[in-house]
C-alpha cells in the first residue's frame, strides 16, 4: 500500500499486517471497512519524495493531515517486533478503555532492490488532526520529566520543559477534576506497562490552544529498551536524562503530576463531588478501564 509514497523501485514489507488491521478496526468510530479504505487512500496519497533520504527520527504527514510516518531505527524497530504480542494484547484491551498511548498504526520496511539497508518507519495518527482541521493550530511540548537541556530555542519548534514553564509563567496547566483523574490513571496504567517492557526514553506530547482551552495529550516515542547503551549513558549523564524503567516512569508520573493541577471542587459547579472524594480518587492510580479514551479537551487554564 505504500509503494506510491517511494516509487515503484522500492521494495515495501508490512509487518504483522492482521493485526495492525484488527487494532485500526478497533479503534475505529465508523464503520471498519471505511475507514479502512481511508486509511490506505491516506497513505497512498502522499508525496513521492517523503521518504526519500529519511533518517531516524525524521517525520512526513500525509497529504491530508490525518497521520504521520516516522522513521525508526533498527533496534526500535527489533523491539517492538518482541514485545508485538503484549503490545496488540494491551492496545485490544484498551480499544474502549482509558489510554494516553498514541498507538502505532502500522510498521514497514523500506528497501531498494540493490540496497543491502532497509529504512524503517511507523504509522502514527495525528494527535491534532481535529483542532488543526477547525483552523486551530496548538502550542506542542515534548514533556520527559527532566529539564536538563530541555528547552526549545526555536519558538515554531515543538516545545520542552522549559517551554512549557515559560508559557504558563511557572504555574501547572489546570484541568478538571474529572480531566485529572482521567489523565492520572492513563498515564500511570500505560507507563507501567511500558516499564513491564524495559523501555525508556519515552515522551507525553501536549498540545495546548490557548483559544479555546483545549489540552491534547498522548504518549510517544516509546520503543526503546534499556539496554547496555543505555545504562551507559545514565551511567555517564548521572542519570540526568536516560535511566532505568522503574525510575524513568517515576520521574515521568511526577513530572505530569506537577505540570497539570486539578481545580479543587468549591471552584466547580454540579459535579456531585466533595473535596475528600476527589482527594481520594486522585490518590488511587490502579488501572481503570472504564472511563473514555483519552483525549482530553477539558477546560485548560494558563
Amino acid at each position: 500500500m505504500l509503494r506510491s509514497l517511494v516509487g515503484s523501485e522500492m521494495c515495501i514489507r508490512d509487518s504483522f499486517p492482521t493485526l495492525f488491521q484488527k487494532l485500526r478496526s478497533d479503534l475505529c468510530t465508523g464503520d471498519p471497512a471505511e475507514e479502512e479504505a481511508g486509511f490506505i487512500d491516506s497513505l497512498l496519497h502522499n508525496s513521492g519524495a517523503a521518504l526519500t533520504g529519511g533518517k531516524a527520527g525524521e517525520f512526513f504527514m500525509t497529504n491530508d493531515n490525518r497521520f504521520i510516518l516516522k522513521m525508526i531505527q533498527r533496534d526500535e524497530k527489533r523491539q517492538f517486533c518482541s514485545m508485538s504480542l503484549d503490545y496488540f494484547s494491551y492496545c485490544e484491551s484498551h480499544a474502549t478503555g482509558n489510554t494516553s498511548l498514541v498507538q502505532t498504526l502500522g510498521l514497514y520496511r523500506v528497501k531498494r532492490p540493490k540496497s543491502v539497508l532497509s529504512q524503517y518507519l511507523i504509522v502514527l495518527p495525528n494527535l491534532f488532526y481535529s483542532l488543526r482541521a477547525a483552523g486551530l493550530e496548538p502550542r506542542v511540548f515534548d514533556i520527559k520529566g527532566c529539564t536538563y537541556g530541555r528547552r526549545q530555542a526555536n519558538a515554531s519548534s515543538t516545545g520542552f520543559e522549559v517551554n512549557l514553564m515559560e508559557l504558563t509563567k511557572g504555574s501547572p496547566l489546570a484541568l478538571s477534576w474529572n480531566a485529572k483523574v482521567t489523565m492520572i490513571k492513563a498515564v500511570t496504567e500505560d507507563t507501567y506497562f511500558l516499564k513491564q517492557m524495559q523501555l525508556v526514553d519515552y515522551s507525553l506530547l501536549v498540545g495546548v490552544e490557548l483559544t479555546t482551552s483545549t489540552l491534547v495529550i498522548g504518549i510517544v516515542d516509546y520503543c526503546r529498551p534499556y539496554g547496555f547503551k543505555e545504562a551507559a549513558y545514565s551511567l555517564y549523564s548521572k542519570g540526568r536524562t536516560i535511566v532505568e524503567p522503574e525510575a524513568y516512569r517515576n520521574r515521568f508520573c511526577g513530572a505530569v503530576n506537577r505540570y497539570f493541577m486539578y481545580v479543587p471542587a468549591h471552584f466547580e459547579q454540579d459535579d456531585g463531588c466533595t473535596q475528600d472524594q476527589e482527594d481520594e480518587d486522585l490518590s488511587q492510580v490502579q488501572p481503570c478501564h472504564n472511563d473514555e479514551k483519552i483525549e482530553i479537551h477539558d477546560s485548560v487554564s494558563t
